[in-house]
């Protein structure tokens, strides 16, 4: 039988146990956490959506700026701690 908690630390010179331990190092996600990040995609695609199709000033296009940011931030941490679920 394979020891699962060795491969997960990082032992083992095979892909398996490099996947393994490279997913060991994000935290699943609480179902809190989980919806603060869709939120937070969904906010950075409307930000994405209103840039491109407005004219808005310095500060607004900034403000639009940085919450498509962290929806991209959000998507991207979504991804890897849902990729131990795999």
């Amino acid at each position: 039988m394979v020891n699962i908690p060795a491969i997960a630390k990082g032992g083992g010179d095979d892909a398996l146990g490099a996947y393994l331990g490279e997913i060991g190092k994000y935290e699943l996600l609480t179902a809190e956490r989980e919806v603060e990040l869709a939120q937070a995609i969904e906010a950075g695609r409307e930000a994405d959506r209103l840039l491109e199709e407005g004219v808005f000033g310095a500060k607004e296009r900034i403000r639009l700026k940085r919450r498509s940011d962290r929806g991209r931030e959000a998507s991207s941490l979504f991804l890897v701690s849902n990729l131990r679920l795999v």
